[in-house]
């Protein structure tokens, strides 16, 4: 029991000095495995089967799935419900109330997700100008090529013109007949 207690306290060190929020949330979810599967709390849940179980919690049987998995964790209403249903502390079932608890009342985390967020805006604002201008670019090179097949028609248009003219016949020198 003390070695999960050691892992634990370092995951929280290392999580109070990482900035990204979903490095930050990874570690949660570690440490959450750590203290209390998720497979141990669904077991207390009465029911004989998975469908019974996720029926008793009011969830689907993938969301079922996806818990025991660890893919993710209840919801802080859901935990509450768990709670109540297998007598397991919400805060040891929900990630996010143990997210909020293990942060200062700074901020951190919405501050984490702010910065995020602001670099993602950046990032789409970058390449929407970066599509704009590939756009733009495309644009004066059909209209360069337009331009130079319009020419060429033109050209072509002349040479047909020039061919299709009537001409007049060359002057031959025909030889004198002989009576």
């Amino acid at each position: 029991m003390s070695i999960q207690i050691e892992q634990i306290d370092l995951l929280h060190r290392v999580m109070q000095l990482e900035a990204n929020v979903h490095i930050r949330n990874a570690i949660v979810s570690v440490i959450d495995r750590i203290r209390m599967p998720m497979s141990e709390i669904l077991a207390l849940v009465p029911g004989e089967s998975a469908a019974a179980r996720s029926r008793a919690i009011g969830i689907s049987r993938q969301t079922y799935y996806a818990w025991v998995r660890e893919e993710n964790r209840p919801l802080t209403d859901q935990a509450e419900h768990l709670a109540r249903i297998t007598g397991v502390p919400a805060n040891l079932i929900s990630a996010r109330s143990y997210l909020e608890s293990a942060n200062d009342a700074g901020g951190e985390v919405a501050e984490a997700e702010r910065e995020c967020d602001e670099r993602e805006i950046d990032a789409r604002q970058d390449e929407d100008e970066k599509r704009a201008k590939e756009e733009q670019s495309e644009a004066e090179l059909n209209k360069a090529w337009a331009e130079a097949l319009e020419r060429c028609a033109g050209n072509l248009a002349a040479d047909l013109a020039a061919r299709n003219s009537p001409r007049s016949p060359p002057a031959t020198s025909r030889p004198a007949s002989v009576a």
